[in-house]
């Protein structure tokens, strides 16, 4: 399956919390991405 898009995305202080984890809501925010897709590329 081809990608519609690519979606790029900083890492520090966008996706990762103050633990430098990333947060459920943006894990399932980039799935979502991913069913659309449109591919994430952090």
């Amino acid at each position: 399956m081809e990608p519609k898009a690519l979606v790029f995305f900083d890492l520090d202080g966008t996706l990762l919390n103050n633990h430098s984890e990333l947060d459920q809501d943006v894990i399932e925010a980039l799935e979502k991405l991913k069913v659309n897709k449109l591919d994430p590329i952090e």
